[in-house]
């Protein structure tokens, strides 16, 4: 009995090991129209240039799909650099939720990441 146990645990190892390694797939449409969405569209180009990361052209069944919600604030303050935004995530129009996105021109590389871990939270919930 313990002998079977343990084969079943270990069996389900290598479909834990697929589901990480599964591509982050998801659909954005750049060059929507707004003040300051180029910086978003930048930001997510990166996000998609990421190996493991495919962007879909068109939105189908069980897609995640990312929007910008509101605006994009620039920071006006002491990093004149510095911009913030909302993306929505929703997937086959039910939404999944928001997040808040802080990033910084000189510092793009930390927003991608940021980005693209925010993605991936997203994708999990309905996988």
């Amino acid at each position: 009995m313990k002998l079977r146990l343990f084969a079943a645990i270990f069996a389900c190892v290598p479909l834990a090991a697929q589901a990480q390694d599964a591509p982050l797939k998801f659909s954005y449409r750049f060059g929507t129209p707004g003040t300051n969405h180029w910086r978003v569209d930048g930001v997510l180009h990166a996000v998609a240039d990421q190996a493991g990361v495919i962007l879909e052209p068109r939105i189908g069944p069980d897609m995640l799909v990312i929007a910008i919600s509101g605006e994009i604030e620039q920071d006006k303050g002491e990093h004149p650099k510095g911009f913030r935004f909302m993306l929505g995530f929703t997937r086959d129009g039910d939404r999944l939720g928001e997040s808040w996105e802080d990033c910084n021109s000189d510092m793009l590389a930390d927003c991608v990441r940021q980005v693209t871990d925010d993605i991936r939270s997203a994708d999990a919930i309905h996988h």
